[in-house]
């Protein structure tokens, strides 16, 4: 524990791309034992928020090929966990980003990718990757069909059992914002769209917000996850459980153009 302009700040120095104020996940146990001469006593641990921004502009032709830039955000925890990767891995940051891209279109092309404090953990670590994806949008006759979502940490659902006796522990408040700009083919209008959200958990433990938007040619995807809310008990699993299903759907609806005749 330190004292930094008049405030207590909890350090930990297992890592280096730990920013201060940020122990490890292991230590957000709600209190700590302070080993002090004068006046040794619990002291509540202050658990920081984290969040993830996601933020795509890009350009579809007739094929379903895309055309862009990705913008990225990590804060705290995630900001740990995108460091690490990116400082430990044997791969370049062009690799990498290609690996993360593969499963989404054909082909991937990565021009290049920039980071902003990548070695300052206590600001954020912003990236900014140029790209191609050729076939994102899968065309049959007169539509293209497209799933928004290039990238997504929620595959499956992290709640996989159907009944639960012990609580769900969370181990910090986090958001996860996804935002994509989408410039569709001349010539194209948009067929259909998926349905808005706006679900909030009981006691404002939780928020998922979803809408598909158009403006002419413009189609903007607007995703906003936030979780409050840390520990969940076994009468509330069910919430939590469909709290993830519902993110799930959502993300795997499609957006589909139609060709204008």
């Amino acid at each position: 524990l330190a004292v930094v302009d008049g405030k207590e700040v909890f350090l930990d120095v297992g890592s280096m791309m730990r920013p201060m104020g940020y122990p490890r996940v292991s230590s957000l146990n709600q209190e700590a034992w302070l080993a002090d001469k004068k006046i040794a006593q619990w002291v509540k641990i202050s658990i920081p928020a984290t969040s993830k921004t996601f933020f795509g502009h890009f350009n579809m032709d007739e094929s379903g090929s895309l055309e862009g830039d990705i913008k990225c955000s990590h804060v705290g925890y995630e900001g740990m966990v995108e460091r690490s990767e990116i400082i430990g891995s044997t791969k370049t940051e062009e690799e990498l980003w290609q690996d993360r891209l593969a499963d989404i279109a054909s082909e991937v092309s990565v021009e290049s990718v920039e980071f902003v404090n990548k070695t300052t953990p206590i600001k954020p670590l912003k990236s900014h990757i140029k790209c191609n994806l050729a076939d994102f949008g899968q065309t049959n006759g007169d539509f293209i069909y497209i799933s928004p979502f290039l990238l997504s940490d929620y595959q499956e659902n992290p709640m996989k059992q159907e009944k639960r006796l012990f609580p769900v522990d969370f181990a910090y408040p986090w958001k996860d914002n996804y935002i994509l700009n989408l410039t569709i083919p001349a010539g194209y209008a948009v067929e259909e769209m998926p349905e808005p959200v706006n679900l909030v958990l009981p006691n404002k433990g939780g928020k998922f917000t979803y809408m598909v938007s158009q403006n002419g040619n413009k189609v903007q995807v607007v995703s906003k996850i936030s979780l409050k809310q840390l520990v969940f008990s076994p009468e509330e699993y069910l919430i939590i459980k469909k709290f993830f299903d519902l993110i799930l759907e959502k993300q795997s609806e499609q957006l589909i153009l139609k060709k204008k005749t």
